[in-house]
């Protein structure tokens, strides 16, 4: 322990000793300075981006913030693409020779540029660089800003799979096939039809008549992406009806009924609702049947069933869900609070042959404010909050969150200055992250007057309303 002391000791000395020197450290002053927003940003490219052949670029944004003083005018910035030596591939980048700041009286500003989108290959599906401010350019216009925001790491990567890959069409899933499949149909997965599974066959075909390696995993070629029960009883009818034929070479001179199986398609509604916070909130559901044999339904026996707590909607797994009502139409009964997605699945069953056909389907719940835009302002010299969620095919504006959430007035006095958002509702990777440790990270809105300044916790959980 003595040694481990005097080491120590040792070091600290010959630090001092070697840190006695005057350096000069630049004094920041109220001069228009520009910094990178975040100091990494990531860009998944993703399967609509590979079969985009016709437009080789890919738009994407940064986002920069001012420090010191407002501007009182127009200012342009430089960026330039430097190499980093964390990734072994670089990125195409396409910047503007330069980008003005137009907006005065924002402290932040989004900008566009273009990543070309690079080559998927195998091992090689991430690309990195910096995106840095060109301080040098005699057309940047700002002081330099903090020294740890004035470059942003750029991740650039693939990630092809779909999220509804079905392994009993094509086999198991590779980005190789899949790119064959997007070359050969020129669209994705969730724009499939049914011809392509042909098309796709045929082009297999030349592909290995060609002399061309074999696609990872076994390519099985299926007419089509419904009626999966369908499918089954014809190739197991086909199976036995082989079976058959090899070992009945006899004159059967049985009475047989042959006939058809009727089949059915089912389609489920989307159905959205808005979170209820008050009280509960009740949706009626009616799926579309329709069969091949059968004119009315009165063979169809009806079961729904709904996702065991915990379990994601959407499942197509028969043991994710519990019964929950029979009869065609379907009530769904949303509590107070709920924020998440309700699954749903239809069991059908025709009384007349027995079988049994599968639909899943989900209740949406939109939760208010988010995302959203939160809005500060003065009316009758009190402070108001406002708010505006939703895109522009379809928004809700809240003119007073605080009236028409809490049933309260605004609870700072003073002349209103600044609002911020401090994380998203919801679950969230920092979240996720500092679980582990401990913590734990509540969404809430940080709003200052000119006499007061609170911490408000947001308005969308039982357990987090209220405020300070």
């Amino acid at each position: 322990m003595k040694r481990i002391i005097y080491f120590v000791l040792a070091i600290l000395v010959c630090g001092i000793y070697v840190g006695c020197s005057e350096n000069e450290i630049d004094l920041y002053d109220q001069t228009p300075r520009i910094n990178f927003y975040s100091s990494t940003h990531v860009r998944t490219l993703v399967d609509t981006d590979y079969v985009k052949i016709d437009d080789p670029y890919a738009v994407d944004s940064f986002t920069v913030r001012i420090q010191g003083d407002l501007l009182k005018e127009n200012r342009d910035f430089c960026v330039k693409v430097t190499p980093n030596s964390d990734y072994q591939n670089s990125v195409d980048v396409l910047l503007e020779s330069k980008y003005t700041y137009t907006e005065l009286d924002t402290v932040c500003q989004v900008f566009y540029y273009k990543i070309n989108r690079p080559k998927v290959e195998s091992g090689r599906n991430v690309y990195g660089c910096y995106l840095e401010f060109d301080l040098d350019n005699p057309l940047h216009q700002f002081d330099k800003g903090l020294v740890e925001k004035n470059q942003e790491v750029l991740n650039v990567r693939w990630e092809l799979k779909p999220d509804e890959w079905e392994d009993w069409i094509f086999g198991s899933y590779s980005d190789n096939k899949y790119m064959f499949i997007m070359d050969v149909c020129q669209r994705v997965w969730d724009d499939l039809e049914n011809e392509d599974v042909d098309k796709v066959k045929q082009a297999y075909k030349e592909y290995i008549e060609a002399g061309n390696p074999p696609i990872l995993g076994e390519l099985i070629m299926n007419k089509t992406k419904r009626n999966v029960m369908r499918k089954y009883i014809i190739y197991i009818a086909s199976f036995v009806g082989s079976a058959l034929l090899q070992t009945g070479c006899y004159d059967d001179k049985g009475d047989y009924d042959y006939h058809d199986v009727n089949t059915m398609e089912i389609g489920i509604p989307e159905t959205k609702v808005r979170m209820p916070k008050e009280e509960t909130v009740e949706v009626s559901i009616t799926p579309e049947i329709s069969q091949t044999l059968e004119l009315n339904e009165e063979n169809l026996v009806f079961q729904w069933k709904k996702t065991i707590e915990g379990k994601k909607a959407g499942s197509d797994r028969l043991s994710d869900y519990k019964d929950y009502s029979v009869g065609k139409e379907c009530k769904v009964t949303i509590e107070p609070y709920e924020s998440e997605n309700i699954g749903l699945m239809l069991v059908i069953t025709d009384k007349k042959n027995g079988t049994t056909w599968y639909q899943t389907g989900e209740v949406v719940i939109i939760r208010p404010l988010n995302p959203c835009w939160f809005v500060l302002q003065e009316k009758e010299e009190k402070g108001v909050l406002g708010a505006i969620e939703g895109t522009p095919e379809g928004y809700y504006i809240y003119p007073d969150v605080f009236k028409s959430e809490l049933n309260k007035p605004f609870p700072l006095e003073g002349k209103p200055l600044a609002v911020s958002a401090r994380k998203n509702y919801g679950d969230s990777y920092l979240s996720t992250m500092l679980g582990y440790f401990g913590f734990s990270v509540s969404p809430a809105l940080m709003v200052v007057t000119d006499r007061d300044i609170r911490r408000i916790k947001y308005f969308l959980n039982r357990q987090e309303k209220g405020s300070r």
